[in-house]
């Protein structure tokens, strides 16, 4: 039972009726009306579970919510023409502030115009010098304190500038392109490019579920990869990895298949951000994308006394030495050079055997490592 105090209700939402048409409703959990602060019908009652309600030649915006601690649910229906009449008044005062302001500026701007224009102009001819190039433009000594002020400024941000480019211009621009380098060999675009396709086929037979979960997968990759930072952990890292070939599962299906394993006592380790995602790539593009059987891939990272060893296997059909140095291999490359700078005495392997293509990172550990 669920006792409602229907003349506290009424002075609680008097306001809000005598300010917009707006009607508000209780309903118990069975959908029956308990409460009302207008008189409504039982076809009113049973269009609550629509959006929109048509009621008393007017149609209604419907919003519902079920309270936390009571079974109960509270309907408001706010008229839509109300609405749409606000929302016209609203747009119909901004455009009479525009219009008026527009007037007033433009009569401003005509009273003041001789003693405005020549500076506008000059400044405007400098500034326009420096969007060309021409970082040694400078405003000269202005007759009105305002626009004197003004020219400074440009005076002083040129200046700046000129220091700015000198000292970080070069360094930055250098910077910018190794990291777009790095990026475009970590995410190929034929990967993205397929994701996408992807999409659109789950989309098109159905499979919500499965679409939704490749989505949720794609935002976490797309976030770790134009993330900032430089480094991670091995936890992320796998995190990552496990979002990558989720998604490469939605173009191959049952030819591929992985396991991603480590010690929990590992993922905590740091290690350089993206430097196992070359390689992952290159056993499925070479190793997996080729076969025409299902495979089997396997991620285990591991420690052995004072070794940790990164393991990558797949029973694909392999890569040859002429495609580890193609131009297309540039992952590899990549992950060797941010391999020697971070750790001189970190060691990449990659052979074949028996069938299997093992690509192996042993990283020596100290005791500062291991905390």
């Amino acid at each position: 039972m669920v006792n409602l105090k229907t003349d506290a209700l009424e002075t609680l939402f008097s306001s809000l009726s005598n300010s917009a048409p707006v009607m508000i409703l209780f309903t118990n959990e069975d959908g029956e009306l308990i409460y009302s602060n207008t008189d409504v019908n039982q076809n009113l009652v049973d269009s609550l579970s629509e959006s929109r309600i048509t009621f008393d030649h007017s149609t209604w915006n419907h919003f519902s919510q079920t309270l936390d601690n009571y079974p109960l649910t509270v309907h408001v229906l706010l008229s839509a023409s109300y609405v749409t009449h606000q929302i016209a008044m609203f747009l119909l005062a901004t455009l009479f502030c525009y219009i008026v302001s527009v007037c007033i500026a433009y009569a401003l701007f005509r009273r003041n115009n001789r003693w405005i224009k020549n500076p506008t102009y000059h400044i405007k001819s400098t500034l326009k010098e420096l969007e060309g190039g021409n970082l040694t433009a400078r405003c000269q000594p202005l007759p009105v304190m305002e626009f004197n002020g003004i020219g400074a400024s440009v005076n002083t941000m040129a200046h700046q500038l000129q220091e700015k480019i000198r000292n970080e211009y070069e360094l930055s621009i250098a910077q910018k392109n190794l990291q777009l380098e790095a990026l475009q060999s970590q995410i190929q675009p034929h990967f993205i490019i397929n994701t996408i396709y992807s999409f659109i086929t789950l989309n098109q037979i159905g499979e919500q579920e499965t679409l939704n979960d490749a989505f949720y997968s794609f935002a976490h990759l797309l976030r770790y990869v134009l993330s900032r930072d430089n480094g991670t952990t091995i936890g992320k890292e796998l995190d990552f990895l496990n979002d990558y070939l989720s998604l490469c599962l939605l173009r191959f299906g049952n030819r591929l298949a992985y396991r991603i394993e480590c010690e929990d006592s590992l993922r905590d380790l740091s290690m350089p951000k993206l430097l196992l995602q070359p390689l992952v790539e290159n056993a499925v593009i070479h190793g997996i994308e080729p076969s025409e059987t299902p495979c089997m891939l396997d991620i285990n990272i591991t420690r052995h006394q004072d070794t940790l060893y990164i393991i990558i296997e797949d029973n694909g059909v392999g890569f040859t030495p002429e495609q580890l140095t193609a131009p297309d291999s540039i992952g590899i490359r990549n992950a060797e050079t941010r391999i020697s700078l971070w750790n001189p005495g970190v060691q990449l392997f990659i052979y074949r055997l028996d069938g299997t293509t093992i690509q192996i990172i042993v990283i020596p550990q100290t005791n500062e490592d291991r905390r």
